[in-house]
């Protein structure tokens, strides 16, 4: 399979699933993996909205080797995406990424500040970017 093709079955995938598995790794080793939804995956960069008072960005910290992963629920079609992730708080890029939802996953502490609209001081994008894609049409790892 060649990478033009790959990545074509990683956007027919990604379109399926709406949501994937961030996966990253704490202080201590362990793995974490969370649903997202990619709030756009132009190019192969992948930027996910997220609120910078949750873990996953202490982690991000200390490791910022990430996988997503993704599984069509219709099919048995997966796709599998290792980076590195790093963070932006950049107000131009989270006014592009942000839609009326997105507020939701914030909500209003009803403070003025912190809206869950552009400016809430708690959203920032992860974007990852990254090293290796593999998918189910890929041949099988050998043990």
């Amino acid at each position: 399979m060649t990478s033009c093709d790959r990545f074509d079955e990683l956007r027919s995938i990604i379109k399926e699933t709406k949501f994937g598995l961030l996966v990253s790794r704490n202080k201590d080793g362990h793995l974490h993996s969370r649903a997202m939804s990619p709030a756009s995956h132009q190019g192969l960069v992948f930027s996910f909205i997220a609120n910078e008072d949750s873990g996953k960005f202490d982690e991000l910290d200390h490791d910022d080797h990430v996988n997503i992963s993704f599984s069509d629920p219709s099919s048995t079609d997966w796709a599998s995406v290792a980076g590195k992730a790093r963070v932006t708080k950049d107000e131009k890029t989270i006014k592009e990424l942000w839609n009326p939802l997105t507020k939701s996953w914030f909500g209003d502490l009803k403070d003025g500040v912190h809206t869950g609209e552009p400016g809430d001081p708690r959203i920032a994008i992860i974007q990852v970017v990254p090293d290796e894609v593999s998918t189910s049409s890929d041949p099988p790892d050998l043990l």
